[in-house]
């Protein structure tokens, strides 16, 4: 496998930019109402430095509930006023403070205040399709064609996918060696289920091995691609930065029981999921039928959902260029219902792990 320092990362930062306005911000935004009905909530410094979809739906909802829209009277009723009422909100501008609070992930509290006064406070359940202004159905279509749209990108094809702050290893976050020669980069655990992480693994380079963009600050190591250790081998292909033209090829399960088959590289299916505003955690779950078997967690927590993609690369292929990876979603996944659907409670964690 061929694994290089790119030179576009600079583009690919504006690109993937331009691309979550239109992947996560449009669903919002494009819901019908007059512009100039839509009174302003939320200051624009907030907006950059904490993204969150209450914003647009607040805003709208107001609009919505200025204009007395019947379609819209059912989705204003789950808005649960605490302190004030609609006609309150007309007079909250963006310089009032507003403290966003996400309960159990199960509802957002949210409350404006003006010289320590409190102005308004509301309540709404996190519900994906009521944060969207849509139907599941119809945002499961809409997915498909944004991450059709992300195969086709021939810059994507090629280029390495976007580093973050948490994916190169630092003085501030050394490698943590794990035994049989193996080391890791601890990442993030999966908020709802802490046994799927983003942890990347490496060992120690050899001489024939090419230095990338994830392993520049690591003189000495080497990503870890090993056929004989399938867990971190498989994690490395799905979350770690690479240049590379290896495909996964990805089955989405929509909810009327049809699908969508969509083949891309993986440093596409890498940006597509950082461009919808998504996270994604790992953790192994077999090795069985001669298949590595793995499965992601792509979280928008904030949004109210997460997919859950069962994968899985045969054990022969894992050391090769072009492993053949594909990939089975489950769409739009609530968060508020992860304990009935998968028996998770703070006291009982799932019990898929990475490492060796």
């Amino acid at each position: 496998m061929v694994l290089q320092e790119t030179r576009y990362e600079w583009l690919l930062d504006t690109k993937l930019m331009l691309l979550w306005l239109l992947a996560v911000a449009s669903p919002l935004l494009s819901q019908p109402v007059d512009s100039a009905a839509r009174h302003q909530l939320f200051s624009p410094e907030l907006r950059i430095l904490r993204p969150s979809p209450v914003y647009g739906f607040l805003e709208q909802a107001l609009a919505d509930h200025q204009a007395k829209r019947p379609d819209r009277e059912q989705p204003l009723r789950q808005v649960i006023f605490t302190v004030g009422t609609w006609n309150n909100l007309l007079e909250i501008g963006p310089a009032d403070d507003c403290q966003i609070t996400n309960i159990d992930n199960k509802r957002y509290a949210v409350s404006w205040l003006r010289n320590g006064k409190e102005l308004v406070t509301l309540h709404f359940p996190i519900d994906y399709e009521l944060l969207a202004n849509s139907t599941r159905r119809k945002m499961e279509l809409a997915m498909a064609e944004r991450l059709k749209a992300w195969a086709t990108d021939t810059l994507l094809m090629t280029a390495q996918s976007p580093l973050t702050g948490d994916s190169i290893g630092t003085a501030a976050q050394p490698l943590e060696y794990i035994g049989n020669d193996i080391f890791v980069r601890r990442g993030q655990k999966f908020p709802l289920m802490s046994d799927f992480t983003s942890d990347i693994f490496y060992t120690l380079a050899d001489e024939s091995s090419i230095a990338t963009a994830d392993t520049l600050s690591l003189p000495g190591y080497q990503l870890l691609i090993d056929g004989q250790r399938p867990a971190p081998t498989l994690a490395n292909w799905l979350l770690a930065p690479q240049h590379t033209q290896a495909k996964i090829n990805v089955e989405l399960l929509l909810s009327d029981y049809s699908s969508v088959n969509v083949t891309l590289t993986i440093p596409q299916w890498q940006a597509f999921c950082k461009a919808e505003g998504c996270t994604t955690y790992y953790a192994y779950e077999a090795t069985a039928e001669a298949l590595a078997r793995a499965v992601l967690m792509v979280d928008n927590t904030p949004s109210g959902y997460f997919h859950m993609v069962e994968v899985n690369c045969p054990l022969s292929q894992l050391q090769d260029e072009m492993p053949q990876i594909n990939g089975r979603v489950y769409l739009y996944i609530p968060t508020a219902n992860i304990s009935a659907l998968f028996g998770v409670t703070p006291e009982k964690q799932s019990k898929a792990k990475n490492g060796p």
